[in-house]
């Protein structure tokens, strides 16, 4: 059908160029009275390219008619100038559509440059958020540290003070026994002088005194040891309930 169509256009556009006439679309289409635009137009292109290797063949026909001839010209001047105008016009489209792509590619070049910049800034506030991370781990780290050897000294000052309480536990139970003793010996020779009936002598009288004022000292001994005792076992409370509050 487009080759039968195009010799159509072929012979109709002969003709009109045998008139004097320029072959357009509209012009062929009347002569024909059949075909699609696209197609006449298709046919009539290769027409208008053929036509210059056509008219060489027929320069060496001399009995070609000079005003055919004259028209023939003129219809390839027209030529030239329809074939350099659609070169003109496809070389500004091309342009136009380098320009277009162009500036289409800056645009999508600057969106993709933000969008990457703000994923630098992203990822820079991320680095500077880990580094701030990590400031305060080793300070929580260093804080749990001093915190450590603080519990720690706390533990070996509860466990020397517990030492310590026993040790005067100790000391109670022996000043105590001790005084007990002198309690029990004074008791005893003031016994034994009021049954006897007799005056004590000085010597006698002497070391009773002697018990006595041992026994005075020893007491005092004995409250200062209970006093520091009770001081230790208050200082011991606190370490455990410090200790507990910690844990």
């Amino acid at each position: 059908m487009v080759s039968s169509t195009q010799e159509l256009v072929f012979r109709a556009a002969d003709e009109l160029l045998q008139e004097g006439r320029r072959p357009t679309q509209q012009s062929v289409r009347e002569r024909i009275g059949q075909g699609s635009v696209t197609t006449i137009n298709k046919a009539l292109n290769r027409w208008w390219a053929e036509l210059g290797g056509r008219l060489q063949g027929r320069r060496r026909m001399p009995e070609l008619p000079e005003p055919v001839e004259a028209a023939i010209k003129d219809i390839w001047q027209l030529a030239l100038a329809h074939a350099e105008h659609q070169a003109e016009e496809a070389r500004r489209e091309a342009a136009l559509r380098i320009k277009a792509e162009r500036e289409q590619w800056t645009q999508e070049r600057d969106e993709k440059q933000q969008v990457l910049s703000g994923y630098q800034e992203k990822l820079e506030r991320a680095f500077d958020r880990i580094d701030a991370l990590q400031r305060q781990l080793d300070e929580r780290r260093e804080q749990e540290g001093e915190e450590d050897r603080r519990l720690l000294d706390q533990e070996r000052k509860l466990l020397a003070g517990e030492r310590e309480l026993r040790a005067l536990n100790a000391e109670n139970r022996k000043l105590r026994q001790t005084i007990e003793r002198l309690e029990v010996e004074l008791l005893n020779k003031l016994k034994n002088n009021s049954l006897s009936g007799k005056s004590e002598n000085l010597d006698e009288a002497g070391a009773q005194e002697g018990l006595a004022e041992e026994n005075r000292n020893l007491r005092t001994v004995l409250s200062q040891a209970d006093t520091r005792l009770a001081h230790q076992e208050a200082e011991l409370e606190r370490l455990r309930k410090a200790l507990q509050g910690e844990d």
